[in-house]
């Protein structure tokens, strides 16, 4: 009874268990004429009748077997099978508009470690142009990856196509701008997919990047500056890569947001890295430059040039080598950089000699370089060439009349003096005297103040310079009566050693200006020069002009030869008139200046230049002013006159003829033999010549000078010969 009892439980059990099966069943299978699945289980959607209709047959029969079977003990595969059917059903009467497979939503949920990421996220891309994707999984084989365009796979022609690769290309045309969702999932687990999206643009200009430069060497620690250009927008932004890492990092080196590259303290294993500048705006843009990383070198002393200025004098016909000295690590290249050698002669680079032959009487002044790899130094040097010494018995005789030059720019505000080589050049020309221009502003900064120790010093040296090679000097105050409290400034606005229109200068003998100040400065000038070797002349001052009442220029030259006397007996002194000291115009200017030395060693200094208008300017050509040879002759003689008549001694401070006519020429030469039959000297107005520190509009080329550029002008012959006679 017992076991009759259970059996009968277990079959009522079995019975309820099947009769749930058979409702499952009938609610998701029951037939229907519409071939439509019940709304309580599927919401109704588009039809694929075979595929329906498959389910319901199953259905059916699975009905129809059930109910055979209702006192029998069913297998653990029925409700298998009842399944399969509602997912026939599912596929038949469910399904996508269009034709589209549903994409599987994106979900936070993986199956273990599986996941899936799409790069770029975001790009822009013209029609029909292509971009690569690329997808990363983790825990999927790359066979198992699809990729979709807008929800198709491999997509098509209205949303583009995308290989199995992901190289996506878009549609050849597009009216307007148009967003394209680029997707990749895994067959095995749907749930794992990255999405990114692509504005397709019509008619736009691919966005290409160019990087500069492609190619760099570079030491360790050392930096290169890379420049990266987008084309086809706008939108300038990059982001820096070092081997693929944003910034890069210490291994590999680092670069900045404006593509600094610094390269590791040490090389990497690999002496190779890849700089990539990627458009922020299209991340599939993007160059590359490969850098090549190298040990830093050993430790380079950079060069010091030893040699100083200047160097031995050359002379002309004869073979000359000077080997220029320097520390510093060796191989060093040598250079001149600015100005050049005298005709005739080179540079060895490599061996850092100044050889050759010179061709050419010259003064030349020029910037040698000495450069290694830790750098580079210059220095400015001077060289001489000089005539042949003539055999002793072709010597000239010194003439007892000489004739010399001003040789000018100490007197501007950037000024320097000549140096020993254009002394020595000078004498070589067998020219004895030199008149130097001064600044009273230099020598004295302060009115009645000290004198400047720096600019006085060099004075000195330049006058014990000339001494030593037999040549007297001419101290010149060069400020035409004034003193220019703002001189510095002004020089430089207006290129004159006191210019007309200085708002602060004030003429000798004005409140401003007393008559004390002029004698102190010469006060203290004759005390700091008296008795310096090469010394010859005082000339108190240059060309005052417009000096107000007639008296004041006279009353201040008295002044300051008083001044000089109380200190120096010896010296001699020379006066200029006013007016610019015109020798033509002088019995009118200056016929009642008369000066008191009591040493008896003072010579009247007047100036004359042959143009029209006495300014030494030469507006007009030698045919236009009608000039004739003997038209400094002529112009000479109202002060050879006046100094004849009042028993003086004169002096012919400037004069000068330009070498662009050489009609002037013969004018110059009658000049000086007028001059030098009165028993006058003079000095021939000018010697030229350049520094570093002249002025950018500073003549490299003054018409007037007896030397430009190291070579002799054509005047300079016609000095050397009024300063020579025949035994």
């Amino acid at each position: 009874m017992h076991n009759y009892m259970a059996a009968l439980r277990s079959k009522q059990q079995a019975s309820r268990s099947l009769s749930g099966h058979v409702s499952l069943g009938m609610a998701i299978y029951h037939p229907s004429p519409l071939l439509r699945c019940p709304s309580g289980l599927f919401p109704p959607l588009s039809i694929r009748p075979s595929i329906c209709l498959l389910g319901h047959v199953v259905g059916l029969w699975w009905w129809n077997r059930i109910r055979t079977m209702s006192r029998v003990t069913l297998p653990p595969v029925v409700p298998l099978l009842v399944l399969s059917g509602l997912y026939l059903i599912s596929l038949g009467c469910g399904g996508l508009p269009s034709g589209k497979l549903p994409l599987p939503a994106p979900t936070n949920a993986s199956a273990g470690a599986v996941s899936v990421s799409i790069s770029p996220q975001t790009a822009a891309l013209g029609a029909g142009n292509s971009l690569q994707f690329t997808a990363t999984s983790s825990g999927l084989p790359t066979a198992d990856l699809e990729w979709l365009a807008d929800g198709v796979p491999g997509g098509n022609s209205a949303s583009g196509t995308i290989s199995r690769s992901g190289l996506y290309t878009a549609p050849q045309q597009v009216t307007s701008n148009a967003g394209i969702v680029i997707a990749v999932s895994s067959k095995t687990a749907p749930a794992q997919s990255s999405t990114a999206t692509v504005t397709v643009m019509p008619g736009l200009t691919p966005i290409t990047v160019s990087l500069a430069p492609g190619v760099a060497n570079l030491y360790t620690s050392q930096a290169q500056q890379f420049t990266a250009k987008v084309k086809g927008t706008t939108n300038q932004g990059i982001s820096w890569f070092v081997n693929g890492n944003e910034g890069g990092n210490p291994r590999v080196g680092t670069i900045s947001s404006t593509g600094t590259y610094t390269a590791p303290v040490s090389a990497p294993a690999a002496p190779s890295v890849t700089i990539t500048a990627t458009s922020t705006y299209d991340a599939a843009s993007s160059a590359t430059a490969s850098v090549t990383l190298m040990a830093a070198p050993a430790a380079v002393t950079p060069p010091s040039i030893l040699t100083t200025s200047p160097l031995p004098g050359a002379v002309t016909g004869s073979a000359y080598s000077q080997t220029l000295a320097a520390t510093g690590t060796t191989p060093l290249t040598w250079s001149v950089t600015t100005g050049a050698l005298p005709s005739g002669l080179s540079l060895g680079s490599s061996t850092g000699i100044i050889s050759g032959t010179p061709t050419a009487l010259s003064v030349s002044t020029f910037i040698v370089r000495a450069t290694n790899a830790g750098g580079s130094n210059s220095k400015q040097v001077s060289l001489t060439v000089s005539a042949p010494p003539a055999p002793p018995s072709e010597v000239p005789n010194p003439v007892t009349v000489p004739i010399g030059i001003n040789m000018s720019e100490a007197e501007y505000s950037w000024g320097s003096f000549p140096s020993g080589s254009e002394l020595a050049y000078v004498k070589s020309n067998h020219i004895s005297l030199i008149r130097l221009p001064i600044a009273w502003e230099r020598a004295q900064t302060t009115l009645a103040g000290p004198l400047d120790p720096t600019y006085l010093s060099s004075m000195k040296v330049f006058i014990e310079a000339a001494g030593a090679q037999g040549l007297e000097v001419i101290v010149d105050v060069h400020d035409y009566g004034r003193y220019n409290f703002n001189w510095a400034a002004d020089i430089k606005a207006n290129g004159n050693a006191t210019p007309n229109t200085g708002s602060s200068e004030f003429t000798i003998g004005s409140p401003t200006v007393p008559v004390s100040a002029f004698a102190d400065l010469w006060m203290k000038l004759a005390t700091a020069l008296k008795g310096t070797p090469g010394l010859g002349y005082y000339d108190i001052m240059n060309e005052p002009y417009n000096m107000g009442d007639a008296t004041v220029w006279p009353t201040a030259a008295q002044a300051a030869v008083n001044a000089i006397r109380a200190v120096d007996m010896n010296t001699q002194i020379l006066v200029e008139g006013t007016q610019w000291a015109s020798a033509y115009w002088w019995p009118g200017d200056n016929g009642s200046l008369s000066i008191t030395d009591p040493a008896n060693k003072l010579l009247y200094e007047a100036h004359l230049y042959f143009d029209s208008d006495g300014s030494g300017r030469y507006l007009l050509s030698y045919v236009a002013q009608g000039a004739y040879p003997n038209w400094g002759v002529d112009h000479l003689q109202p002060f050879l006159t006046w100094l004849k008549q009042h028993h003086f001694k004169g002096f012919l401070g400037e004069f000068g003829v330009p070498n662009t006519d050489p009609q002037w020429l013969p004018v110059l030469d009658n000049f000086l033999t007028a001059l030098q039959a009165a028993g006058l000297s003079g000095t021939y107005w000018n010697y030229t010549f350049h520094s570093p520190s002249d002025p950018s509009w500073w003549p490299a080329n003054d018409p007037m000078s007896i030397i430009n550029n190291g070579q002799a002008n054509p005047q300079m012959g016609i000095l050397v010969k009024h300063n020579t006679q025949s035994p």
